[in-house]
């Protein structure tokens, strides 16, 4: 475990913190983009799964206290607590010299039991059952994630199965009416909930947790960052 003062760096434009037997790296990815990987002690990079086009870009990174930001473009990210707890992460959108909260992590409680912001136990094939912990929203709204036959546009207070079959197409990529597209970059078993009380996120079997959080003011432009980082469908032959 790092020492309390090399718990955070920055270098190569990847901010860093060690934590829990954890490390997290975040790194700005293409216009309005970060990607964040959560890898615990034991677990490795596997593939870029859906995220294999390069666009790591050149972020702004500055310190102030106990707290850490890295912005690209629209977005940033702040980890607080750094040196004294296990480092709170959030998301904001910004415009000019005005910043919104997009979401941050949730620090899930359960009696005396606090299984954390995000969780790995180990599997017998040497992966891990992972879950990521988010805040819910009572004003939010989630669009997306293929084709589920939930009967409802607005995914707000649903489940959904990460899994596919015969009439079932799961794209794991959800925009928020917060203003912020999502994509889980986890390609095995789960689901993901999108209750009242928040948002968990559930891996089955993976080696590492891996998102990507885009920011605009429309819902074309998170499409076309999402485009932008998995890849654009080629035009029609004329």
């Amino acid at each position: 475990m790092k020492e309390l003062l090399e718990r955070v760096s920055y270098r190569n434009n990847t901010l860093t913190l060690w934590d829990d037997g954890c490390v997290t790296q975040i790194r700005p990815w293409g216009r309005d983009g970060l990607r964040v990987t959560i890898t615990p002690e034991g677990g490795k990079k596997t593939s870029d799964w859906a995220l294999d086009i390069p666009l790591e870009t050149d972020g702004i990174y500055s310190e102030e206290g106990n707290t850490v930001t890295l912005r690209n473009g629209k977005i940033s990210v702040t980890l607080s607590d750094i040196y004294t707890q296990s480092g709170h992460m959030a998301f904001y959108r910004h415009q000019e010299s005005d910043e919104e909260l997009l979401f941050e992590e949730h620090d899930y409680v359960v009696w005396a039991h606090n299984p954390g912001t995000h969780v790995f136990k180990p599997t017998t094939d040497g992966l891990f059952e992972s879950e990521l912990h988010l805040c819910a929203y009572d004003d939010e709204h989630f669009f997306g994630m293929g084709e589920n036959s939930t009967g409802h546009v607005d995914l707000k207070d649903s489940v959904i199965d990460l899994y596919q079959r015969h009439v079932k197409a799961v794209v794991p990529f959800v925009v928020s009416s917060r203003g912020y597209g999502f994509l889980w970059n986890n390609p095995s078993l789960g689901r993901v909930e999108f209750g009242k009380n928040m948002t968990r996120w559930v891996s089955y079997g993976c080696s590492r947790l891996d998102f990507l959080v885009v920011a605009g003011f429309s819902y074309a432009d998170l499409l076309e960052r999402y485009a932008d980082a998995t890849g654009h469908a080629p035009v029609f032959p004329y």
